[in-house]
């Protein structure tokens, strides 16, 4: 095919159909051997004609070539699936290719075209690829803590209020299981605004101090929630209770304010002057309900005998000096029995007197029953040897008010 299409270019641009087809003959008998022709030549046809056969071999010949291809490339590349070569539907002329020993004269060749080759992507030998460094993802690790939610401020308020006064009054109140512990007074409260946390958001107020220990004093001696306290408690009624109070109460005021002395944040310091304040308002309230129930012993039922209560809690001092109410917790002048002599006398001179008179009599009483210091006394009234109950006169004249009153008590000379 592009040896052909070279000749019909010289024949169109020869301008004439004569010299293209007298060439053509001229070729034909050189490669028959070299001979002569036999001499029948055909009859001439005119230029038109000749044009006409040449277009019509052309277009045969380009159809030839589009069919071959198109049965080639279903084909897998030429030829059959039984590998047999493609076979033309038309018999054209194939040109003549002139062997290597053979030249050709005056015969076109096939243009050669160079092989066009991608380019080599070269890569420079020095340089070593390296693959880019994997991102080590971190996996979770099984000891990550998960955060806990903050703890609400005013329920961590109301917890040290509840604990507070649960080490001071020895008490406990509320609705859930959680609520009592067997070393206290579980007290059952007629209102719930102590513990109820939407009429109390903050826990126990101020003012609630003196309905706690109303709600205490008033129980009866042959309550079952009375069977939690010692022994030795409930010796001493309800005077020695009162006293264990606000002692008790004295030594947590001073464990509050040496934490204040401290750097603290705006809201514990806050925190630590209401429940300081709570500890203040214990010490006033249990001293003034000893001097009311020493005055009028009737007023609770526990407290009907407070006077020998109080002749009980003085013969103890010399057993236990720390634990006593004549110890002075906060400074000079701040123990339980001093506050109360001092209240009594405050309210009426006359009934500190009368209460003093009554307190001395049930020791001396005692004192008379035993002949030496060593000899046990009975069980009856004050109790316990001669050394108790003469270190009880002493402890009670450790208020000057009360020696006073007892040196005009017509026992004192006897």
């Amino acid at each position: 095919m592009s040896g052909f299409l070279p000749d019909l270019a010289s024949w169109a641009l020869g301008g004439g159909a004569g010299q293209g087809e007298a060439a053509t003959n001229e070729n034909g008998e050189q490669n028959n051997d070299g001979g002569e022709g036999d001499g029948n030549n055909e009859p001439a046809i005119s230029e038109e004609q000749m044009r006409a056969k040449r277009m019509a071999r052309l277009a045969a010949l380009e159809k030839a070539s589009a069919d071959a291809a198109a049965e080639g490339s279903n084909n897998g590349g030429g030829g059959d699936s039984n590998g047999n070569a493609p076979s033309n539907s038309m018999d054209v002329d194939k040109p003549v290719v002139p062997s290597s020993s053979t030249p050709s004269h005056g015969e076109a060749q096939p243009m050669e075209v160079d092989e066009v080759k991608p380019p080599a992507t070269s890569t420079p030998k020095d340089v070593t690829m390296e693959p880019a460094p994997k991102k080590k993802m971190k996996a979770p690790s099984s000891n990550t803590t998960v955060p806990s939610p903050v703890a609400d401020p005013l329920a961590k308020l109301r917890r040290k209020k509840t604990l507070l006064l649960r080490r001071v009054l020895l008490v406990t109140f509320g609705d859930g299981a959680s609520d009592r512990t067997p070393s206290c007074v579980h007290l059952l409260l007629d209102d719930d605004e102590i513990y109820n946390t939407e009429k109390s958001p903050s826990g126990v107020q101020i003012r609630h101090v003196a309905e706690l220990l109303a709600a205490r004093l008033s129980l009866s001696p042959t309550s079952r929630s009375l069977e939690t306290m010692p022994p030795q408690a409930n010796k001493l009624g309800l005077i020695g209770y009162l006293g264990g109070c606000h002692k008790r109460a004295g030594e947590e005021w001073k464990e509050l304010r040496s934490q204040g002395n401290k750097k603290t944040k705006k809201n514990e310091e806050n925190n630590l002057e209401e429940l300081c304040g709570i500890l203040e308002e214990i010490r006033s309230q249990v001293v003034s309900y000893s001097a009311s129930s020493l005055m009028v012993p009737d007023l609770f039922e526990l407290g009907n005998d407070a006077p020998l209560q109080l002749a009980k809690c003085l013969s103890t001092t010399s057993t236990d000096p720390a634990s006593s109410i004549t110890f002075d917790v906060l400074g000079k002048n701040t123990s339980f029995y001093f506050s109360v002599c001092e209240e009594l006398h405050s309210q009426d001179a006359e009934s500190f007197a009368t209460v003093i008179g009554d307190v001395v009599k049930h020791i001396t009483d005692s004192l008379s029953k035993v002949t030496s210091l060593l000899d046990e006394g009975s069980n009856e009234g004050v109790g316990g040897n001669g050394l108790f109950l003469a270190s009880a006169l002493r402890e009670l004249c450790t208020n000057k008010k009360a020696a006073v009153s007892l040196a005009k008590t017509p026992s004192f000379l006897v």
